[in-house]
């Protein structure tokens, strides 16, 4: 079976502490992955294998070592981002907002603690929503404001922004389908 492709949109969206009507610019991205929602968020959550599928986002280390098997709100972590000319990992301090596991959405969310929040205030959010019990909708999206956000929109940063945020959800569905196949096959003898 085909791994699905995940769409991009630039729309406005907001985040735990940012309204659309301080977001300056947003780049998400979408996909319907044919796995349960439950399966899909619990590999998006375990950090530890990051590295084995995510080559935008490879790690997250938790601050607090122990947080690193059961992250909740409010824990900090340095999050290793490929730059955007794919030769650099640079070092982003961040801090979960929410950790959710809900009967039919799940739903992670954190923020960068990068610049100062005036300058500008980033945020993810990734949701996993059940659309039956072998189907999910996984979105992902990251919201930018603050005042040197101005800047960055006229450049290139916020178009940049848009492609590993496809791959991410280009690649979490391969992994899915990939560890999906693992289970599946026979043991040999």
């Amino acid at each position: 079976m085909k791994v699905p492709k995940a769409v991009g949109w630039p729309t406005p969206t907001a985040t735990p502490s940012l309204g659309t009507g301080r977001i300056v610019f947003t780049a998400g991205s979408t996909i319907v992955i044919g796995a349960p929602a439950k399966e899909v968020f619990d590999i998006m959550v375990d950090f530890r294998r990051y590295g084995e599928w995510n080559t935008w986002t490879p790690r997250l280390t938790f601050i607090d070592t122990e947080a690193s098997e059961a992250a909740k709100p409010e824990d900090r972590g340095i999050l290793e981002t490929l730059t955007y000319g794919g030769e650099d990992m640079m070092k982003i301090p961040i801090e979960i907002l929410a950790l959710n596991y809900g009967e039919q959405e799940c739903k992670l969310a954190w923020k960068s603690n990068y610049l100062p929040w005036w300058a500008t205030t980033i945020e993810r959010v990734q949701t996993v929503t059940a659309k039956g019990p072998d189907t999910c909708e996984v979105k992902n999206w990251e919201s930018v404001g603050g005042l040197a956000t101005y800047a960055t929109k006229l450049s290139w940063v916020s178009k940049q922004l848009e492609t590993p945020n496809v791959r991410y959800l280009e690649e979490l569905a391969a992994f899915v389908k990939g560890d999906a196949t693992k289970k599946a096959a026979p043991a040999k003898a």
